[in-house]
């Protein structure tokens, strides 16, 4: 495995290891406690233990070499773990939201602030703690290249995570303080299990959104496709450019397919180099397929 994998991967598995072993001890201690919002910040956490494991599994598999039968090699399977772990964590949310409105209705449970106020005091430190170990371990690394973009990718994300899941015991740990000091506001528990679960959808968009983008094979959100068209169209001796597609096999790894038409004089070998390097450095398309191709109104005028 490359330094700079390595690198994220030691990062990527200690954040995972306390997000784990967090997670279940906040499922025990709000099960205890009474507490919706603390086992739906559980949940929080679940999606993070999940973005960290799709982090480690992007950084192990960039590694895996493609075979006759994956020629592509194994980038995809990110993005389907991705889904089915967005399935997974929208159908937990849905539970704690139909147990947020039995409460609201019935208004018959008991919370025990103290026992809630501990476990989501323990939650903020852990998150403190989480986003120590991964601040600073992406963008200190010099070397470039498609595999150095998906780390700094994946660590990012699980940066964002955390954060988010900070916010979220923050505000379960005030909560707490409201219902230890004037225990008939316990209703603020299932209103703060609301607003846990739309913090939980809510971080599960862009990871649904980006992973919809590749399955589709759209054109990657941060490429122009009148752009690249354009510089290419603008090499020396490119009279045309046509099927032009750019899509992305995992988000950080992104590819393209063109054909190029050159006058009868034009060097072809010399366009292939440059429309190559142009794709490469100026867009960040490490897969290319360029057909370089003789410009039709040339062989009619023959």
């Amino acid at each position: 495995m490359p330094v700079t994998n390595a690198h994220a991967w030691k990062k990527l598995v200690a954040a995972t290891t306390m997000c784990l072993i967090f997670m279940v001890v906040e499922l025990v201690g709000g099960y205890m406690a009474g507490s919706l919002a603390v086992m739906t910040d559980a949940a929080h956490l679940l999606s993070d233990c999940v973005g960290f494991l799709v982090g480690l599994f992007a950084v192990w598999v960039s590694g895996q070499p493609p075979t006759h039968r994956f020629t592509y090699g194994y980038h995809r399977a990110e993005v389907l773990g991705a889904l089915l772990s967005i399935s997974v964590i929208w159908i937990l949310t849905g539970i704690f939201i139909y147990l947020a409105v039995e409460r609201l209705v019935k208004s018959d449970f008991d919370i025990h602030a103290d026992a809630m106020m501990v476990v989501a005091a323990i939650g903020i430190c852990i998150n403190i703690v989480m986003g120590c170990i991964l601040h600073g371990s992406h963008g200190h690394s010099h070397g470039n290249g498609s595999m150095h973009l998906e780390e700094n990718i994946n660590v990012r994300a699980a940066v964002i995570h955390v954060l988010g899941d900070l916010i979220q015991s923050t505000g379960v740990f005030i909560s707490a303080l409201v219902i230890k000091f004037y225990p008939s506001a316990k209703v603020i528990d299932p209103v703060c299990t609301f607003m846990c679960c739309v913090l939980v959808m809510c971080s599960t968009v862009p990871v649904l959104r980006q992973s919809v983008w590749v399955l589709l094979e759209c054109t990657p959100p941060h490429l122009e496709y009148s752009e690249v068209e354009n510089a290419l169209s603008s090499l020396e001796g490119v009279i045309g450019v046509h099927a032009l597609h750019l899509w992305a096999l995992t988000p950080g790894q992104y590819a393209a397919t063109v054909h190029l038409a050159v006058g009868s004089h034009a060097d072809r070998d010399r366009v292939l180099e440059r429309a190559q390097t142009l794709l490469h450095n100026k867009f960040s398309l490490a897969r290319t397929t360029i057909q370089v191709e003789r410009h039709i109104g040339d062989i009619i005028a023959q």
